[in-house]
């Protein structure tokens, strides 16, 4: 199997954990080719009910956004700290038979997110189409790369990549083919670790949007990369090793998954403010800020109907928790309710670099001037205000 450079750019980003140390780097995609040649994603555009956000892929996740690896893998989690790969470089790996408009919005999309967050580890972004050979095709290249970079031997990572085991890397392709026989627009993408190597490593099914199919918007997928890209931020703070210990400075679900997915939220609206937004597909419905933050007050209410009444935020802990999609909804209104008090800046100038130091409960009070329980009685007051009350406490690009 041989590999087709289809773009390299190179730009320029910050390095390192509140470095000012500009660096140049590399971005590329890369599309295999052979030798002879948790949670999903839904959107209903009939309804103002669903705001398409995609179920991002926190499998076996305990509450970082990123994959607990199975014992039998290198990137376990070892005991030290992370030594972090040079250079740094962007990189998009996509199937075969992904179109070049998908890998191209994708890799936008992350510089995009570098440029407004900065760049830490190096990114490796893997994108499945919906075809079995361009799949395990994709998945030969991963694993002769880890091979190669000396991270994994080739046929431990084969067996379990291109395997049945559940999570396996193919599975993004099964599951993107699975939605299309299907007919229905569900989908998946995921930080999936990368610690022991020193990069983020990403994985993701087709996105429907930059596919131009369903008639998602591909607005909706930048956000999503911006999201997932979200939670390298979070980790690049957290130079342990040690999983428990990386766990518990990232904080529960709620924290985790509500700041990126209102991060990425407000970054999406940044950029159509700015005029940056990729030329994505537009869709069949409407995509902006306050009508995703709208969505959510009704996916909230839902989830609310549905088992999860009388829930505090704060008892969203795990990804375990049959609540816990209510971490992403109430939990991005949580951060905008926090961050329309400090200012979005607050999480990347000063919380994050603290957090592993400090501890992810005492960085909490010192930053936010509150308890989590505080917190917690301020949403419930938060919740009793007239709509158009929530829209207007929203913090504006």
């Amino acid at each position: 199997m041989g590999v087709v450079s289809l773009l390299t750019v190179t730009i320029f980003g910050i390095a390192g954990c509140g470095s000012n140390e500009e660096v140049i780097v590399e971005t590329q995609i890369n599309k295999s080719v052979e030798d002879n040649s948790d949670r999903r994603l839904e959107p209903d555009a009939e309804t103002d009910d669903d705001d398409g956000l995609i179920r991002h892929d926190d499998r076996q996740s305990d509450g970082d956004g990123s994959i607990r690896p199975d014992d039998n893998e290198p990137d376990s989690y070892s005991s030290g700290l992370v030594v972090i790969s040079q250079p740094l470089k962007v990189e998009v790996f996509v199937a075969e038979d992904v179109p070049e408009t998908v890998s191209q919005g994708i890799l936008e999309s992350l510089n995009l997110a570098t440029d407004m967050w900065g760049l830490y580890w190096p990114v490796e972004y893997w994108v499945m189409g919906l075809d079995p050979k361009a799949g395990e095709a994709l998945v030969d290249e991963f694993c002769s790369r880890r091979d190669t970079r000396g991270e994994w031997e080739y046929g431990d990572c084969m067996e379990r990549e291109a395997g049945s085991e559940q999570h396996a890397m193919i599975e993004y392709q099964q599951l993107g083919a699975q939605a299309v026989a299907e007919n229905m627009a569900f989908g998946t993408a995921g930080h999936n670790g990368g610690f022991d190597w020193g990069i983020h490593r990403f994985a993701s099914t087709l996105p429907w949007g930059l596919a131009g199919r369903f008639g998602i918007p591909g607005a909706e997928d930048v956000k999503t990369v911006l999201h997932e890209y979200w939670h390298a931020v979070q980790h690049s703070f957290i130079s342990t090793l040690d999983y428990d210990e990386r766990d518990s400075a990232m904080g529960p679900v709620w924290f985790v998954e509500g700041s990126a997915e209102f991060m990425a939220q407000y970054g999406a609206a940044q950029l159509a403010d700015q005029g940056r937004m990729p030329k994505v597909p537009k869709g069949d419905f409407p995509f902006s800020y306050e009508t995703q933050m709208t969505n959510k007050l009704h996916n909230i209410e839902n989830e609310f109907s549905n088992g999860c009444a009388g829930r505090n935020l704060s008892s969203i802990a795990k990804y375990s928790d049959p609540c816990s999609g209510l971490g992403y909804e109430l939990g991005a209104w949580a951060i905008a309710h926090l961050l329309s008090d400090t200012g979005v800046d607050v999480l990347l100038e000063d919380f994050h670099p603290m957090v592993e130091r400090v501890g992810w409960e005492e960085t909490f009070e010192i930053i936010f001037g509150r308890t989590v329980a505080d917190l917690d009685e301020e949403i419930k007051r938060f919740w009793e205000l007239p709509k158009s009350e929530k829209i207007a406490l929203l913090p504006q690009p």
